[in-house]
């Protein structure tokens, strides 16, 4: 991990002045413990990536990659507030709560090495997986269902499928100062 200057002339490695900007910042401290292993699991996924030779990893450094170890390095870090040092806290649920996507899947390395063999260049393409009758169906005929956000919701589906775009779920995390300012009570 590359160091980077902070506080004058005192080099830090870069998990450590992001543990010191969640320490000023502690924006998870309001979630319960299902939510963050939800956000634990959720964050771990963004971070793998499947490359085309279907190998998994985290991939090149990039702006994105970094983005996404810095949110790692704050779940991290709010574990270790609550339960302790690594791994202290973490349960099986957490990242077995839901089936992994098979990344190391015969049918995901004949996928990866078919898409390779494309060249496509990111950004330049948009690709539709799904069911071969239904592919067939798009390409030949330019059938494509549309579905409600509603249908995505039923939990009947599996987790690929499963998702709730009709509900937001939001938190707000405010110190007590902004709290003061916002609420007046004579």
């Amino acid at each position: 991990m590359s160091e980077v200057a902070h506080a004058g002339a005192e080099l830090l490695p870069r998990e450590a002045i992001w543990r010191r900007q969640y320490h000023a910042r502690r924006y998870a401290r309001h979630l319960t413990q299902a939510e963050l292993n939800v956000r634990i699991r959720d964050i771990f996924l963004n971070l793998l990536k499947l490359d085309a030779q279907a190998k998994i990893g985290v991939g090149p450094i990039t702006a994105e990659l970094d983005m996404w170890s810095q949110k790692w390095t704050h779940v991290l870090e709010e574990m270790v507030l609550r339960h302790g040092p690594f791994p202290a806290g973490f349960t099986r649920d957490i990242l077995n709560s839901k089936p992994f996507p098979n990344f190391a899947s015969e049918l995901a390395e004949r996928g990866a090495r078919a898409l390779s063999a494309l060249g496509l260049k990111k950004g330049e393409v948009f690709i539709k997986l799904g069911q071969r009758k239904y592919m067939e169906g798009l390409l030949s005929a330019g059938q494509l269902r549309i579905q409600p956000a509603s249908f995505f919701s039923d939990p009947t589906h599996n987790g690929a499928v499963r998702d709730d775009e009709l509900t937001r779920h939001m938190s707000v995390v405010l110190a007590r100062d902004e709290v003061v300012k916002v609420v007046v009570n004579p």
